[in-house]
């Protein structure tokens, strides 16, 4: 019995003896400006870790680094640190919690880049007296954005951890902005919304991409939206979270639709922002690791700055209609009725007389680009900046997934308003969807898009009539043009750091390889590789459109 008293006397005293060993370089409420002073050494960590009070839930996951308060994973039991672009305590962060009598010691690597990239978890542990908690903390250079949707939703719904919502439910959202530019009131940003899943595509997978929109308040779905400007993009409330689960490097979409914006942002006769874009987080759903994502905001009424009389349509489709000569009638599915539509097309945002059927105005373009045998007239159909920008854009990218076999899909086309234009009209056109860009590859995929030296055939749009028509100055504009393009946003030099920076974003910040561990069936590359097989193909699809471009 005596000998039990002086066991539990010694282990209170071991005990002891640790917490003052580790009060050296513990941190409690008091800011501590010196990260390296908090690590402890391998005989203080084995002590602490094989402690019998060692508990599974931390003692507090009120942790602050730098202001920013630490995104808990109770499923993982691990910390989230989303560090600030260029700032020199990034990689030595000032320390907060907001309990006093808790204290926090950690164990493992220094938080580095290459740490960061490896995806290396540091070890807090927090004490408050005797007991102890260990928890994981893993960094990283992207922001984060956390999505809550409460338990008797998913519940009722059935949804497993795939989130497969198919109509808008309450949620709120968290996000942390770590730009070296940001400007705002707050890094970050808290805000009800309504989310649900959004595509066709990837509905099959178990990544989903998703429709967000901020709102006033979550309990009102159909209540006023609230307007932010999320990772600087735009303010607004209607946002998409897009997953690049079917992308084995994570990047076409993301970089093909941002090369687009900062190649041909307001290169249009209505000086009107021609497309969106695209910036990496990573993303929680109820505080548990969801993935790599791209937050961008969509082509609505708004981007494309629909004045009267004006319609954005959307090509869902690969219907030939563009060579139509006259509308196809639809039935509604009530039997109620119907209307006359362009196969394929939807309109989704429209400005002036709803009553008018906007379709006509479509249809009339597309007639005169199909079948007039006059090249000014052709040219009267579109924006001929716009189209040539376009053609260039395709033939660059190997576009499959917009144009093929003399159709079109995945873009968005507006009727915009033109003195010079068919009946006071013409196209103005925004590529979409750009996931099978760029030598796209898959599992067993072998095609002769694989090839850089390979000419993709456009036979739809302005340019391509032109052409056709032996028009007189069309082959002069597209040199012109890709000339102006290859001295600025399309030389090697500008494209190359584009897809650093990209490279940093997905493999630098170890989001490639933890979103492998979340999806593991999912397409991924050796992610030692990087983009340096990208880099190769894009530069080697430059140079070959060089040589196409001087043989036209």
């Amino acid at each position: 019995m005596q000998s039990r008293k002086l066991w539990a006397v010694a282990i209170i005293i071991i005990s002891a003896c640790i917490a003052i060993a580790v009060s050296y370089s513990q941190f409690s409420a008091e800011a501590i400006s010196n990260w390296d002073s908090l690590y402890i050494s391998d005989k203080d960590y084995t002590a602490l870790s094989s402690s019998k009070y060692l508990q599974d839930a931390p003692l507090t996951t009120d942790i602050y680094f730098n202001d920013e308060k630490l995104l808990y994973d109770s499923i993982d039991n691990t910390f989230y640190y989303s560090l600030i672009d260029d700032d020199e305590n990034a990689y030595s962060p000032v320390v907060e919690l907001s309990d006093s009598s808790i204290t926090l010691t950690v164990y493992g690597s220094s938080i580095s880049p290459e740490s960061i990239a490896e995806g290396v978890s540091i070890q807090l542990i927090l004490m408050q007296g005797n007991i102890v908690s260990i928890s994981n903390l893993i960094c990283t250079t992207l922001p984060i954005m956390n999505v809550d949707i409460a338990s008797d939703i998913l519940e009722q719904g059935g949804y497993d951890d795939t989130y497969d919502i198919l109509t808008d439910v309450p949620s709120s959202i968290y996000l942390y902005d770590n730009r070296s530019d940001f400007n705002g009131k707050s890094r970050s940003i808290i805000c009800d919304s309504k989310i649900r899943r959004r595509g066709q595509t990837n509905a099959v997978h178990p990544s989903k991409s998703y429709r967000l929109s901020l709102l006033e308040d979550k309990n009102n779905l159909n209540g006023n939206n609230v307007k932010e400007n999320l990772l600087g993009l735009r303010e607004d409330d209607d946002w998409i979270l897009y997953s690049p689960y079917r992308d084995y490097e994570k990047i076409r979409n993301v970089f093909s639709m941002n090369l687009w914006y900062d190649s041909f942002c307001k290169e249009n006769e209505w000086s009107v922002e021609n497309g969106t874009e695209y910036r990496y987080i990573e993303l929680f759903i109820n505080h548990h690791y969801h993935g790599l994502y791209a937050l961008c905001y969509p082509i609505d009424s708004k981007q494309v700055s629909l004045k009267n009389g004006e319609t954005l349509f959307k090509k869902n489709d690969w219907t030939h209609s563009e060579r139509n000569i006259e509308l196809d009638y639809q039935e509604y599915a009530d039997g109620s009725g119907g209307e006359y539509i362009l196969g394929g097309y939807s309109i989704k945002g429209e400005a002036g007389d709803v009553e008018a059927n906007r379709y006509n105005d479509l249809l009339s373009l597309y007639v005169n680009m199909t079948y007039s045998t006059d090249p000014n007239v052709v040219r009267m159909t579109s924006d001929v900046t716009n189209a040539i920008d376009l053609w260039l854009y395709y033939k660059l990218t190997q576009a499959v997934d917009n144009v093929a076999n003399g159709g079109a899909k995945n873009m968005y086309v507006t009727v915009k308003n033109s003195d010079s234009g068919i009946e006071g009209h013409k196209l103005l056109i925004t590529p979409w969807d750009m996931d099978q860009t760029w030598r796209h590859v898959g599992d067993g995929v072998t095609s002769q898009y694989s090839d850089p030296g390979y000419d993709m055939p456009i036979e739809w749009g302005t340019v391509s009539s032109l052409l056709l028509l032996g028009d007189s100055n069309i082959i002069a504009d597209i040199k012109a043009r890709y000339t102006y393009l290859r001295h600025g946003a399309w030389s090697n030099e500008a494209i190359l750091a584009a897809l650093d920076g990209y490279e940093q974003d997905i493999y630098g910040s170890g989001a490639f390889k933890r979103t492998q561990n979340r999806w593991p069936a999912g397409l991924y590359n050796d992610s030692s590789l990087g983009l340096s097989e990208f880099k190769d193909y894009v530069i080697k699809r430059l140079e070959c459109m060089d040589d196409y471009v001087n043989s036209l």
